[in-house]
């Protein structure tokens, strides 16, 4: 599993973010599912997608939870599975914490 929390000081719509990543065809992540939480000056999203590797027989799980205030947003990507049939992983999980990571930079995100 491998995990990384990223704040933005804007709000942003990180529903509207993520389907631009996921529908570019350098992601390749299935139909995510996504649910939202919405109260006074306050949301949450959590969104969760799949992408199956065929060549060693396994998928990986992608979850962002994104909370967004009148201020910031602050979203965590995780990633899980993405290992073969033995348990060894060839860098899946971190490949693609990287690469939502990479988009959501240009969005004015960072690293915290």
């Amino acid at each position: 599993m491998k995990k990384i929390i990223l704040i933005s000081q804007n709000k942003n719509d990180i529903e509207s973010i993520m389907k631009k990543c996921f529908s570019s065809s350098v992601y390749c992540f299935e139909s995510p599912y996504i649910k939202k939480i919405e109260k006074p000056n306050y949301k949450m999203t959590i969104i969760i997608a799949e992408k199956e590797y065929l060549r060693i027989r396994s998928n990986l799980t992608l979850t962002i939870i994104a909370e967004e205030t009148d201020n910031k947003t602050t979203v965590e990507v995780i990633s899980s599975g993405g290992k073969n049939d033995i348990g060894f992983s060839l860098g899946a999980e971190k490949n693609a914490v990287k690469s939502i990571v990479k988009f959501l930079e240009e969005y004015g995100f960072a690293e915290q």
